[in-house]
């Protein structure tokens, strides 16, 4: 895949309606992460974790609409339509131009910005030396602002 030309795979994305998603394979991605880093089942090695600015771009479809997107991934009873419409406002940024875009912005906000979050919770109190944690944040919420500001944690 490595000789594919990203734009390729990004059309390719599009065109069979999928997204790249992590796929749990107990040799690369393990399983019950969170339980294996609280009993101590991992190497005992310096944990690099990070974010991008807009992550939920390539893992989405491009095709999709704010109402599937809505629907499959901020549905009642989780989210009610009036806490829906309050979400999508704040989103409501020109540079936001297509569906895709709201989606994607949402997308990454929501839940890629929390699995480091949470990885980070999780791995702060194990015997693997700190945690050090580069994060890309635009002076904004992310948006497409293309100005990337980092700001860097140890813990």
């Amino acid at each position: 895949m490595r000789e594919v030309p990203g734009d390729d795979l990004v059309k390719a994305m599009g065109t069979a309606g999928s997204a790249f998603l992590p796929i749990t394979d107990n040799v690369t991605i393990l399983s019950d992460r969170a339980e294996r880093w609280r009993d101590g089942d991992v190497a005992i090695i310096p944990v690099l974790m990070g974010t991008i600015a807009e992550e939920g771009r390539g893992l989405i479809n491009r095709n999709i609409s704010l109402e599937t997107f809505l629907e499959a991934y901020l549905s009642e009873p989780l989210v009610s339509k009036s806490q829906q419409k309050t979400i999508l406002k704040a989103y409501d940024d020109p540079s936001l131009k297509t569906d895709f875009d709201v989606a994607a912005a949402i997308y990454t906000d929501f839940v890629w910005q929390c699995v480091s979050s949470h990885a980070s919770d999780f791995t702060a109190n194990t015997p693997s030396p700190k945690l050090f944690s580069p994060t890309f944040q635009p002076p904004s919420i992310q948006h497409g602002d293309s100005t990337s500001m980092p700001r860097s944690q140890v813990v």
